[in-house]
């Protein structure tokens, strides 16, 4: 007689970051979905800012961000897009 012996496995993913050709996607926690992330340089650049004003904004909740296991932060586009920082255009 064989018997058999059943294992379940669960996996919960935290935190997902895919890099792809020119852009980050990452698992916001804040919009529930994956997006376009931005590190702290290219997210200052993008909106005319100081990269410090960019982490005044993450401070005061107004952007999204996730760090990554080396401990960069990125920062979440649809919450940089929804703030009150000027987009360069």
């Amino acid at each position: 007689m064989t018997r058999t012996t059943r294992t379940r496995i669960t996996i919960q993913t935290e935190r997902v970051l895919v890099m792809g050709h020119r852009s980050l996607y990452g698992l916001c926690i804040e919009c529930g979905d994956e997006v376009r992330m931005a590190t702290i340089d290219q997210a200052s650049a993008m909106v005319g800012v100081s990269s410090r004003e960019i982490y005044r904004e993450i401070e005061s909740g107004n952007l999204h961000f996730m760090e990554t296991p080396q401990g960069s932060v990125l920062v979440c586009f649809n919450s940089l897009n929804d703030s009150n920082l000027r987009m360069k255009g």
